[in-house]
């Protein structure tokens, strides 16, 4: 029988407990503002698909904050089209500085750094064209998950994914009730816009595991089944950039985690 050294049993051991995501069950088969890589650490790419244990994996929460007074939002202007007038007869701002009591919505928050290809484990979502806007306006979904593209309103939109490792898409939907079914294969953050309505924009979040969330209105987040390990969590926002944490869970754990505040850009 071969007999290891007890430096080596050391080193081996001690791989095995940082592994992390790559401990999760098999089954068959940092940027700045703006789109980015979403990507979930390296290896793996051809393996298994893992399913992550959502009974004892460990559950991340936290708000993410803005320190002083955020950018207002931009009146913008429809009336070239009737139909996102009547939408907004009060008139349509922008959504890109969605800051209420110094909680910021519309933060993707992941893990960077697991390693791997995971199901889905929330069904999937919708991205609708309703009253001349994306809702919502930030969406997230693992590597391969369909999502659907919806119109809702009663005039033409084009939806226009200016996707950088995927294949770009640009297609319209001509009446309300119009759908299509996307899937996206490599993990990034992909700009969506309409090119007919140029106010009209949104995000989407790819990832390689269900790792992930975006925050409310009131700023929270919480990411459920993450497997005992370290890893390197990050916070995005498309115009207060990137904010990164470090943290450590073991199994079954419940920790609240806590980003430094955004400022303005």
């Amino acid at each position: 029988m071969l007999k290891l050294p007890l430096w080596v049993l050391t080193i081996m051991l001690g791989g095995l407990l940082v592994a992390g995501c790559g401990d999760g069950k098999k089954e068959g088969g940092g940027n700045t503002g703006g789109t980015g890589d979403a990507g979930g650490g390296g290896g793996d790419a051809g393996g298994a698909v893992k399913t992550a244990d959502m009974a004892n994996g460990a559950t991340l929460k936290g708000v993410i904050k803005f320190d002083g007074t955020p950018p207002e939002n931009k009146p913008i202007g429809t009336d070239a089209d009737a139909v996102c007038s009547a939408a907004h007869p009060t008139g349509l701002k922008g959504e890109i500085y969605m800051v209420k009591d110094g909680k910021v919505a519309n933060v993707i928050v992941w893990v960077k750094d697991c390693p791997g290809k995971y199901a889905a484990v929330a069904p999937n979502p919708t991205l609708d064209q309703h009253g001349c806007q994306y809702v919502p306006h930030v969406l997230g979904v693992v590597a391969g998950q369909e999502f659907t593209i919806k119109n809702s309103d009663g005039t033409t939109h084009n939806i226009h994914g200016m996707a950088k490792k995927n294949p770009e898409f640009n297609f319209a939907q001509t009446k309300a009730g119009d759908t299509k079914g996307q899937k996206l294969s490599s993990p990034e953050i992909i700009k969506v816009k309409c090119d007919i309505h140029g106010w009209m924009g949104a995000y989407v979040g790819v990832f390689n595991n269900p790792f992930f969330a975006i925050t409310g209105e009131d700023g929270s987040f919480e990411i459920k089944g993450l497997p005992a390990g370290k890893y390197k969590l990050q916070a995005w926002h498309e115009k207060f950039g990137t904010q990164d944490i470090d943290v450590e869970v073991k199994e079954k754990d419940s920790k609240v985690v806590e980003f430094p505040a955004f400022k303005s850009e």
